[in-house]
């Protein structure tokens, strides 16, 4: 999503700008639309894998993880910080609450999994939201987050993935950077990169990194 109207494609924007002599700023290319109600299947398997039976899906936009885990056979409750989001989700259905990542509004233990699939470069506390994460799971944590390991190794070719660098991604992350910052807080962690989408010099691109942290 780009620009001051997210439904026009990037040409648009273009041939707009060019036909009026604008020239372009930074939010006409890197903006930010309205969340996705979309799922990735490799990031939903990843998750679905590895989660337990009763699960909150953190920072889930309108819910469509939240909803493929219910018809999983899990109890899964999703929760999202903006109201007007919830509200769309909750007419699709699906089990959403309005909350803030760093103040769940749930006891202690209250879910086995808790999952912040492509939310935590969102939060502009992190390490908040990881520490409510792991009061309110029992079991294990599972993090997917974009790789800005991409970069260098896509600038050789002068390339910068363009979602990287979305307007409201305010935190980022190599696989190293997550593990070290989860492992402050959980008694093992394990990462993987998922999304394998280019190859520089025999070098893999990836456009996740994922972490399973436990308990």
């Amino acid at each position: 999503m780009m620009g001051t109207d997210v439904s026009l494609p990037y040409e648009d924007v273009l041939r707009e700008a060019g036909m009026q002599g604008r020239v372009l700023h930074r939010q006409d290319i890197y903006g930010s639309g309205p969340p996705m109600n979309i799922v990735s299947e490799e990031l939903f398997a990843f998750a679905s894998d590895r989660c337990g039976s009763t699960v909150l899906d953190v920072g889930c936009g309108v819910g469509p993880y939240t909803e493929r885990l219910a018809a999983s056979g899990r109890q899964a409750t999703g929760i999202e910080l903006d109201p007007s989001i919830v509200e769309v989700g909750r007419r699709l259905g699906r089990n959403l609450h309005v909350g803030s990542a760093n103040s769940l509004p749930f006891p202690d233990g209250s879910f086995e999994t808790v999952l912040l699939i492509e939310s935590l470069e969102h939060f502009d506390q992190p390490e908040a939201a990881i520490m409510e994460a792991r009061r309110v799971c029992s079991r294990n944590l599972i993090v997917t987050v974009p790789d800005i390991g991409a970069v260098p190794i896509l600038s050789k070719r002068q390339v910068v993935p363009w979602h990287l660098l979305e307007a409201t991604h305010v935190n980022f992350f190599t696989d190293a950077i997550l593990e070290r910052l989860l492992g402050q807080y959980f008694r093992t962690v394990e990462t993987t990169h998922l999304g394998h989408f280019f190859t520089v010099d025999d070098e893999p691109v990836f456009m996740h990194v994922a972490a399973v942290a436990t308990v």
